[in-house]
């Protein structure tokens, strides 16, 4: 059974298309290019479409490298080896505290 979330996409992929398909024949005129020593004609949709399209899949790409290397990095964080918390917590109250060093060694100040 669809999802309703499955019905938006269709139903949008739908909308978008016949809307590219509507600018495409609205925009049958031809224009000259010119870029230093090029000189071409291509169609008006054409001209917009093509980079929309480009950045489009730039966009995508880009945005799976960075949804991959999250993925990458939460599994590396994952797979590091833990300490369990009782050997922690020992090797914590093993060490003597840096303030106060000699009462925590168990010596009586000099002083008194």
């Amino acid at each position: 059974m669809n999802s309703i979330m499955d019905r938006v996409k269709y139903v949008s992929v739908a909308v978008f298309s016949s809307a590219i398909v509507l600018f495409a024949l609205t925009n049958l005129n031809t224009v000259e290019v010119r870029v230093i020593a090029w000189r071409f004609e291509a169609g008006v949709s054409l001209l917009i479409l093509v980079p929309f399209l480009a950045g489009l899949l730039i966009g995508l790409w880009t945005g799976l490298l960075r949804r991959h290397g999250k993925a990458k990095k939460a599994k590396a964080q994952d797979e590091a080896p833990e300490v369990p918390l009782i050997e922690a917590a020992a090797e914590v109250s093993a060490q003597p505290e840096a303030t106060g060093s000699a009462q925590a060694a168990g010596e009586e100040p000099a002083g008194e």
